[in-house]
């Protein structure tokens, strides 16, 4: 009985990480997707963002903001002059033909939000995962801070 008492004030009394506030975000986009699903991507999550907050989303080129949604390929090696966090090993989920990874990164003072994905499609599916995951309200858009979060379908659609 002690021992629940504890681990629940423990638990209680752990502060909650504040979620990630993409509201005021830059979207960098690797050049290696391309056209047209480098505009199809952006338009997806820029039209989406603004229709459901009312946030237009900047479009971007360089690392100047402190909030950043980073677009890229699997393979990718750096982002506009910055290295690109990536995993190896086998099984990687995002690796595969239209899988994604969408995870969090605090990086030289800088939140960033990769999604990343295995092609062009997987980069789609991850914004996808966004826009169903976050919490959106007027002017308003969060993403819970630790998340990291991949998948691949069994199939890929034809």
């Amino acid at each position: 009985m002690i021992l629940l008492f504890v681990v629940l004030t423990y638990s209680c009394s752990q502060p909650a990480k504040e979620p990630l506030d993409l509201s005021k975000s830059t979207i960098l986009i690797s050049p290696n997707i391309k056209l047209p699903m480098h505009e199809t991507v952006v338009n997806v999550l820029t039209e989406e963002v603004a229709k459901r907050t009312g946030i237009e989303l900047e479009r971007g080129d360089n690392w100047d903001n402190t909030t950043i949604i980073a677009l890229i390929i699997e393979g990718d090696s750096e982002l506009y002059g910055r290295p690109v966090s990536a995993r190896t090993g086998d099984k990687i989920p995002e690796l595969k033909k239209e899988g994604y990874r969408i995870f969090h990164e605090n990086k030289n003072g800088k939140d960033i939000l990769w999604i990343s994905g295995a092609d062009e499609r997987g980069v789609l599916y991850g914004i996808g995962k966004l826009l169903r995951t976050a919490e959106m309200l007027d002017n308003k858009i969060t993403i819970t801070n630790n998340i990291d979060y991949s998948t691949s379908p069994e199939y890929t659609i034809r």
